[in-house]
């Protein structure tokens, strides 16, 4: 019987410790991620089994709230508990003080780093999902979700989706929610649901295609749920601690106002691949429903993989579908365009604030353009996308400056 084998059948069987035996075997396990050996020694290779057989024996007291990735309590690992120092490190590199190279991106509002903290994680058919979330000097919240290493605790570099509120509820709606997708550090597709509730909800239940229901705790205010590969999202019903239900939730897939999300229909092939920045950035496509594509790109540097994955709404004009984006971790940011132009787009132009101008290559409709470092500082950023057709008549703009 190996070691995982043997965690796994003690959690049938042990009753649960009481809660400051897991609150120090927790602290225990998490000393041990970061590396902290509080001047104890190192033990000889000889006596690994027998360290293994006593980890298995103090995961299994700690069944009921610590499964490291084990178990469906993986929650109890994070959620509330302080995050560990390379997660702070990460996470105050992706939202510190600093002017975005992309202006339209603002400002990060003053993240309070101390405070960094697990607000829930979620196991998944890869690596587990957790959410990390910290308070500003603003009153609001930035939060990031990242995948985690289910063997040590610790967070992959980069991420999968984050950000800052504050958020904003339409008329009468009590929860927002939205399906997103990541590529793994192993390499796996992983979608997921995950949104935000109005205060005074503690539950949510969602409402998926084909009859599906999730059930799910919120926690300060957050909800995740991993999501089969095909479902739709259809309905959140928001319930307070008593059950009650408060309200209801459905994404408008009004054909007036919204376009249905696409939805993958073929294999992804590369398009593009370029060297900058002491990094290689990739990026893939493939078709989907409505005529769009879905994308996926990544950046590979020093041995270490980041990427993203998703199917974005098809846009109107010549370039609704150029994608801006921003890769702050690791240290130096980079800023980058990426995506497919119309048919009658020729040539599309980057102009700056300083009123210099790039030309961005396109390869049958698409492209990937990395910022250069002499366009990053304020001053001279990113301004403006010009597209022209063929005979160089200009026919389409998008202004890149932060609106009010």
């Amino acid at each position: 019987m190996d070691e995982l084998t043997l965690i796994r059948d003690f959690r049938a069987d042990v009753r649960a410790a009481p809660a400051d035996v897991r609150e120090a075997g927790r602290r225990a396990l998490l000393d041990r991620m970061e590396g902290r050996r509080r001047g104890a020694r190192m033990p000889a290779l000889r006596r690994r089994r027998p360290l293994l057989v006593a980890l298995a024996i103090l995961l299994a007291g700690l069944a009921a709230g610590t499964a490291l990735g084990l178990g469906d309590r993986i929650l109890d690992l994070f959620s509330g508990k302080p995050a560990p120092h390379g997660v702070k490190k990460q996470f105050g590199r992706l939202f510190e003080d600093e002017p975005s190279i992309i202006p339209a991106f603002g400002f990060a509002p003053g993240v309070i780093i101390s405070k960094l903290h697990g607000v829930l994680a979620i196991r998944t058919s890869a690596e587990p999902i957790v959410l990390w979330a910290a308070p500003t000097r603003s009153g609001t919240v930035c939060f990031h979700f990242q995948f985690v290493d289910p063997k040590t605790g610790r967070g992959f570099s980069g991420g999968i989706i984050g950000g800052c509120g504050p958020f904003v509820f339409p008329r009468g709606a009590p929860a927002l929610a939205n399906i997103d997708s990541g590529t793994s550090p192993s390499g796996a597709r992983v979608p997921f649901v995950w949104g935000v509730a109005k205060k005074g909800v503690a539950r949510v239940e969602l409402r998926l295609s084909g009859n599906v229901v999730k059930r799910t705790r919120v926690f300060e205010q957050f909800f995740a749920v991993p999501l089969p590969s095909a479902a739709i999202l259809d309905e959140v019903v928001a319930l307070n601690a008593r059950g009650a239900e408060i309200g209801r939730w459905r994404p408008d897939t009004s054909p007036r106002k919204q376009r249905p999300q696409p939805v993958l229909t073929g294999d992804y092939r590369r398009v593009a691949r370029i060297e900058s920045h002491g990094r290689t950035f990739t990026l893939s496509a493939a078709p989907a429903t409505g005529g769009g594509h879905c994308l996926a790109l990544t950046s590979e540097r020093n041995g270490g993989r980041s990427g993203s994955e998703g199917c974005p709404p098809l846009s109107r004009g010549p370039i609704g579908n150029v994608l801006p984006g921003e890769h702050r971790v690791p240290k130096p940011a980079v800023a980058y365009f990426y995506g497919w132009v119309g048919e009658n787009v020729a040539q599309l132009q980057l102009r700056y604030e300083d009123g210099a101008s790039d030309d961005i290559p396109i390869t049958k409709t698409f492209v990937l353009y990395v910022v250069p470092r002499a366009h990053e500082q304020r001053g001279h950023r990113p301004a403006e996308l010009v597209a022209g057709n063929a005979s160089g008549r200009i026919i389409a703009r998008r202004s890149l400056l932060r609106t009010p």
